[in-house]
């Protein structure tokens, strides 16, 4: 739980909508939008590996309906949760 209130802060902090999206409970990852501005998912896992360093997995791996999403892992300790957004932050990668 507090894995995921980490990230859910931070994404928040982001510009992400999050208090409008269904966030499950009991989960070890977070299915998100990606941000307008990319065309695909993959696009937008790219250019958050090849920038900052984070792995997340391009919602289109899911099959079709999962394009437009990415989903981001919660498992790692706290300390890279908070890093994430850090990088995320520093490296430009907002909702909007």
């Amino acid at each position: 739980q507090k894995k995921q209130e980490i990230l859910l802060k931070g994404f928040k902090e982001l510009r992400w909508d999050i208090d409008n999206l269904i966030i499950p409970k009991a989960t070890f990852y977070l299915w998100l939008p990606i941000p307008p501005k990319y065309t695909t998912s993959e696009e937008f896992c790219s250019q958050l590996l090849e920038k900052s360093g984070i792995v997340v997995v391009p919602g289109s791996g899911f099959g079709s309906f999962g394009e437009g999403f990415f989903r981001v892992s919660i498992s790692p300790g706290e300390q890279a949760l908070y890093e994430v957004i850090e990088r995320m932050e520093n490296d430009g990668f907002y909702f909007n």
